[in-house]
């Protein structure tokens, strides 16, 4: 099995969840041997969804026809995920009712929101590696201090100048905690943040009843899970797969569908609709994944294609990205330096504090160490 051939079983094996017809299918491909289990181990422990691939096909009565080691080492993993996703969720409710106690509640994002929204059959299915908490920019900074003067740290010692650039503030640990803490004060990065942000999601908020929490509505779950992968992450830029967010956008079109949810937002469209299909495309085309079928998306599916076939080359892609966004980024900062006084302030903030070279040079060593 090639890497194509591998995420296209891994990822019609996820598809379960929507479709558990496609379960005799998938029993033939089993029993022809063709299958690498190896690589399939590899590329879905590389995609965030070993558990979320094993419970899909224990759901299906499929466990007895893949080798027995091989069924031990994945319900070992699922069991340490479940359990880790049980203490993340205790945490989150922890640090909610601290929040609470000084006036603030947050909303819970992302993977964090999916573990309390009832989106999984068995929590276990969804891996994530930290807590995303939104809340109002004034309010994000007091949390971030009450946090800190309840036993939380800050993962790197970056300064507040990292705050004002991103979307969200340096991690906070705690000792004994399994989880990172991510408090945003913004769900995107740039302009795309003047389309979707905590003005535009507040009025639809939902409540959860386990915690003092909220999540977001539906609609808005599904613009964060398509426009952080495809805005935040660059992942059409870059040609990324991100299957378990794929997996979890899936599960959500059970719900709303996400295509006309998408068709609101105008001229970013076109990314949103390149990855329902993309996502389509991972999961044998369940039927909640509808797209709008045009030329680019097609060339996009095709160079997608292209890099399972040689993944080598996304690294190519991205690291092409990376310097080309930097090199937009220094001249555009500077041509702004001098008509924007608020940006002109930023800089100067940002210069002016020793950590943010730290952080700054990390971006670098990251891609290219």
């Amino acid at each position: 099995m090639n890497t194509k051939e591998t995420l296209w079983f891994v990822g019609k094996c996820l598809s379960l969840s929507a479709h558990s017809e496609r379960a005799e299918e998938i029993k033939k491909t089993i029993d022809s041997g063709n299958i690498d289990w190896h690589a399939v181990v590899y590329q879905s422990s590389n995609q965030l969804v070993l558990p979320a691939f094993y419970l899909n096909l224990k759901h299906n009565q499929l466990l007895e026809f893949l080798p027995e080691d091989l069924v031990i080492h994945l319900e070992e993993i699922t069991n340490q995920n479940r359990e880790r996703n049980r203490k993340i969720m205790l945490q989150t409710e922890q640090l909610t009712e601290i929040l609470h106690q000084h006036g603030l509640n947050p909303v819970l994002l992302k993977g964090t929101a999916h573990l309390f929204d009832g989106l999984y059959v068995d929590i276990a299915e969804r891996m994530l590696s930290d807590i995303d908490i939104l809340l109002e920019k004034e309010d994000a900074k007091k949390a971030f201090q009450i946090l800190m003067e309840n036993g939380y740290s800050r993962l790197t010692k970056y300064g507040e100048a990292f705050f004002d650039e991103h979307r969200h503030f340096v991690s906070l640990i705690k000792e004994g905690e399994v989880a990172a803490v991510e408090i945003h004060h913004r769900m995107l990065e740039g302009k795309y943040d003047k389309k979707f942000n905590w003005q535009t999601v507040r009025a639809n908020l939902i409540k959860l009843p386990q915690t003092e929490a909220y999540v977001l509505s539906d609609s808005d779950l599904i613009l964060h899970n398509i426009m952080n992968v495809q805005m935040n992450d660059s992942a059409k830029a870059m040609h990324k797969t991100t299957m378990r967010q794929s997996y979890d956008l899936m599960l959500l079109s059970k719900r709303q569908n996400p295509l006309e949810v998408s068709k609101l937002f105008g001229s970013f469209f076109e990314d949103l609709n390149a990855y329902i299909a993309l996502s389509a495309d991972l999961l044998d085309y369940p039927k909640g994944l509808v797209f709008e079928e045009k030329k680019s998306v097609r060339r996009y599916i095709r160079r997608i294609h292209l890099i399972w076939t040689f993944p080598g080359t996304v690294n190519f892609f991205a690291k092409s990205y990376f310097l080309f966004f930097r090199f937009y980024r220094y001249v555009s900062q500077f041509l702004l330096f001098f008509i924007s006084a608020s940006v002109r302030r930023r800089i100067v903030k940002s210069l002016s504090d020793p950590m943010y070279y730290g952080q700054h040079w990390s971006m670098y060593k990251k891609w290219f160490s």
